[in-house]
């Protein structure tokens, strides 16, 4: 299958049902575009070729037999290395766990395989889903599917963001037309904004998170990556839904109840938040006209902009880096070579069992996951809690209160994704800061527990001296209110199809 035969999920799926295609030959093209493709992006770092095809003979024999099928019948799907599935490996990326092969399957992943999907395998990430540019992987860098012509490309190439890297570049190259990553504080949506690409984080608790391995758990949520927004939703409602195996995922009937209270409205009857804070803040060209069309496109098609104010913005980077933190000390203190995870051979032979730790641990994890714990550990010691994780919890209560006041104004709210598009891989490696200030936008979602959705768009012109990198926006909706994101991503994947073929003619 060549790039330009790529076709979305829904139509993938119509075709093998209808016939014209058998799995068998899809999830063969499948796999020879990752064997294409892959060995320059590594987007993949594991392909399970032999039980996909196994599997697509099953589904070919399902279909011929008359049998009902799901929603997904048929679709190869990448799924991020943090989500387990029966005896496979699920590494998280991190020598900490190079041998791990959990006896149990993440609920996401049984709910693929219900809905009659292909597993194809595991996607690259940064280790334990900490990075945002997929480069603090044992695995070495994923590389955007976009190569940025003019004077601002890189030989190198650039980065497809983080942590679900992997999982974007896949989808972006064509590999699979759909992946599954986690969004902890943007690591859906800003690899998607990176690559071109939707992806969205749901509601917390909207989809379960039993069999996905932690890294700050009232944080972190699984969500889909796709080239369509019908493709988005179609994941969304397959992975999505109540889990016995998870304690914090929302009941049917409350999200019954909040979605009921939200409504139904069209687009003209939409009033979109303008994010007052965003204006003073230092966006790349390409980002700030992607607003400024998406602002003028709304606005043409009926919808209301209002200015609202989200005050303790500024704050929500500290915020998010020191609740995280401090979540991934208590959730990666289990891995200390005994119980869990890598033991190193200590060639002493009365080591003590404190030498062993220390030297499993050292070895296990990588720089950037070592730096995590040792900040989430010190906001927690004694004399230090108070002062720094007690007041950023009070801090993200007051960012929540925030959304909650600008809710009362607007249906949605609207910003950019990230402040810039791709950056060069290795730009920030010696800089952590930079790299955590690609993430500003992003993180208050999860603070906040709240909806959101990155959005490519495409631009209209570009100017000479700029790069082709893909740009996006971004937008919130209130709990449970996906139903919004879905219509405003539809009605501007219109608008980006309209503006591509302006383009080409």
């Amino acid at each position: 299958m060549t790039q330009q035969e790529n076709l979305p999920a829904l139509e993938l799926s119509r075709r093998i049902r209808s016939g014209d295609l058998s799995v068998v030959e899809s999830t063969r093209r499948s796999l020879a575009e990752v064997a294409q493709r892959n060995p320059t992006l590594n987007a993949f770092v594991e392909v399970w070729s032999d039980a996909a095809l196994t599997r697509a003979a099953e589904l070919d024999h399902k279909r011929v037999s008359g049998e009902s099928t799901g929603p997904l019948f048929g679709v190869p799907i990448g799924l991020k290395s943090n989500l387990c599935v029966t005896g496979q490996l699920c590494t998280c990326a991190s020598k900490m766990l190079s041998n791990y092969r959990p006896t149990y399957s993440a609920t996401v992943c049984q709910r693929l395989l219900d809905a009659d999907a292909i597993l194809l395998g595991r996607t690259n990430m940064d280790e334990y889903a900490m990075g945002s540019g997929t480069e603090y992987s044992i695995y070495g860098p994923t590389r955007n599917p976009h190569f940025a012509s003019g004077p601002n490309a890189v030989l190198e190439g650039y980065s497809p963001g983080g942590s679900s890297g992997g999982s974007a570049a896949a989808v972006a190259s064509g590999m699979v037309p759909l992946a599954l990553g986690s969004d902890t504080g943007g690591s859906i949506r800003q690899p998607a904004a990176f690559c071109g690409v939707y992806g969205l984080k749901p509601t917390y608790g909207r989809v379960s998170r039993f069999g996905l391995v932690a890294y700050a758990s009232s944080l972190d949520q699984i969500g889909p990556i796709a080239t369509t927004p019908e493709d988005l939703e179609l994941l969304f409602q397959v992975i999505q839904g109540s889990d016995r195996l998870d304690a914090t995922s929302l009941s049917r009937e409350k999200v019954q109840q909040v979605e009921a209270t939200l409504g139904h409205k069209s687009l003209k009857q939409l009033r979109v938040g303008i994010i007052r804070e965003h204006a003073e803040q230092d966006l790349a060209p390409t980002v700030r006209r992607a607003l400024e069309e998406t602002k003028e496109y709304l606005k043409s098609v009926g919808a209301t902009l209002v200015e609202v104010s989200l005050p303790k913005q500024a704050q929500a980077i500290a915020t998010y880096y020191l609740i995280a933190s401090c979540e991934a000390a208590s959730n990666l203190s289990r891995y200390d070579g005994m119980h869990f995870g890598h033991r190193a051979q200590v060639p002493e032979k009365n080591a003590t069992l404190e030498q062993v730790i220390a030297a499993s641990r050292g070895e296990g994890f990588g720089a950037e996951v070592k730096r995590r714990i040792m900040l989430g550990t010190y906001a927690l010691s004694h004399g230090y809690a108070e002062q720094y994780y007690q007041q950023a919890t009070r801090m993200r209560q007051a960012i929540r209160q925030d959304f909650a006041a600008a809710f009362a104004e607007v249906d949605v709210l609207l910003g950019p994704t990230t402040p810039a598009p791709a950056f060069p891989i290795g730009a920030h490696r010696q800089d952590p800061i930079a790299m955590y200030l690609t993430d500003q936008f992003t993180v208050s979602a999860n603070l906040a527990g709240l909806p959101a959705i990155s959005v490519p768009i495409e631009l209209t012109n570009f100017q000479p001296d700029e790069s082709r990198l893909p740009v996006a926006v971004q937008f919130h909706a209130p709990p449970c209110g996906e139903s919004r994101l879905f219509a405003v991503a539809n009605a501007l994947h219109e608008r980006n199809q309209s503006a591509k073929l302006g383009a080409e003619a």
